[in-house]
């Protein structure tokens, strides 16, 4: 069975790529608004830091 392409069908795949790339281009920014990528791996990281110290049995003041 051959699928032959036209050019009403050419521009519906076109439309609707479009439409998909626009779409995750979308949701990847509402992700990195809601969950601060860049913010949350740097807190996680001074978190890790102040939790060796601290088991070290030093004092650790991040954030002051």
């Amino acid at each position: 069975m051959e699928i032959h392409k036209t050019p009403a069908d050419q521009k519906i795949f076109s439309n609707l790529l479009i439409k998909c790339v626009v779409q995750l281009e979308l949701i990847q920014t509402i992700d990195n608004i809601v969950f601060f990528p860049a913010t949350s791996r740097h807190e996680d990281a001074d978190n890790l830091k102040a939790a060796q110290v601290s088991k070290q049995g030093g004092h650790c003041l991040t954030g002051l």
